[in-house]
């Protein structure tokens, strides 16, 4: 839902959104063609107990895998702009018992790591990388508080942003 309203949100701003939701659709696209990666991907929880081994290489492969594949991919081939903005969507699931999301949340700490270093990597060529964490509750209030939050990261505003991550979580962090 949350990638959605974002979707919508940034066509309403005068966007040019693409949907990158099959593999290779990355690669069409011309160098300096892009200023900006907003990836969102469904949470996915279950005890790792009741997950099958393709469960495990699902959930591995659509919340660190690609999202690293789709940015080193709009890196190396230099597809982002310089000034560019790359986020990557999280989902806080703390108010849940571990065992109903303790692998999911494994993975959601490697997108931090992931968001952090590309931020230090690409530094230099101006691009910033952050992540906005969510509740992973579906409602609207929520879709609407990401969407707004992906408009100011993708937007030139955030330029002095990076390797950071935006908690809306209605909640103290600490």
């Amino acid at each position: 839902m949350n990638g959605k309203q974002a979707k919508h949100a940034l066509s309403k701003q005068g966007a040019r959104v693409i949907v990158l939701d099959e593999p290779g659709v990355a690669d069409t696209l011309e160098p300096a063609s892009c200023d900006g990666l907003l990836y969102c991907a469904a949470p996915i929880l279950a005890p790792v107990y009741k997950l099958q081994d393709e469960d495990i290489q699902h959930l591995a492969m659509k919340r660190l895998v690609a999202p690293a594949i789709l940015a080193n991919n709009l890196l190396r081939n230099q597809i982002l702009r310089s000034g560019a903005a790359i986020v990557f969507e999280k989902h806080c699931i703390a108010h849940l018992r571990t065992e109903q999301g303790g692998y999911y949340l494994s993975m959601e700490s490697g997108i931090d790591t992931l968001a952090v270093t590309l931020a230090l990597e690409y530094a230099s060529m101006k691009i910033r990388v952050n992540t906005v964490t969510t509740r992973a509750s579906g409602s609207s209030k929520d879709a609407d508080a990401f969407a707004n939050a992906s408009i100011y990261l993708l937007a030139p505003a955030s330029r002095w942003v990076t390797g950071s991550n935006m908690v809306l979580t209605g909640e103290p962090t600490r």
